[in-house]
């Protein structure tokens, strides 16, 4: 379990990258919270909320910390070619002409399952909230960052 907490910011090559500090302008706070589900030898299922929608923001923060999304060729540099390991598994929003709050929510794919080597995650497991948007994502072997 952990926050991640960084300004985002793009550069001319439509890259997203952090900093702890405000120090441009245009510059986004981003915070994401993650919690770890299970994890093998080489990869960590991980239940994400992001708090802020930022592009790349999961990607980035992820990263950052030295537990890069599986299959993120651009920013883990991951040449393993296997599909990026990020799913959005709740999302809710305010309908439009309604208002009434609309939600969606799916199962595991199957591919993050087979990745980790293990049966199926069991869809209990995964916490569900009544928040706007949760992901699960296959992240580095993030076992060191357990408390």
């Amino acid at each position: 379990t952990g926050e991640i907490k960084s300004y985002l910011k793009e550069n001319k090559f439509l890259n997203v990258y952090s900093t702890k500090e405000k120090t441009k302008e245009d510059a986004k706070l981003a915070i994401t919270n993650y919690q770890m589900i299970r994890s093998n030898k080489e990869y960590s299922l991980l239940d994400i909320h992001i708090k802020t929608g930022r592009k790349h923001q999961i990607r980035v923060h992820l990263s950052d910390l030295g537990h890069p999304i599986v299959g993120d060729e651009r920013y883990a540099r991951d040449k393993t070619k296997i599909q990026l390991a990020l799913h959005a598994y709740f999302l809710a929003f305010p309908h439009p002409k309604t208002k009434r709050k609309m939600e969606f929510e799916t199962k595991l794919p199957e591919r993050l399952a087979v990745i980790l080597s293990e049966a199926p995650v069991d869809q209990a497991a995964v916490g569900r909230s009544v928040i706007w948007h949760r992901s699960v994502g296959l992240a580095k072997n993030l076992e060191i960052l357990r408390a």
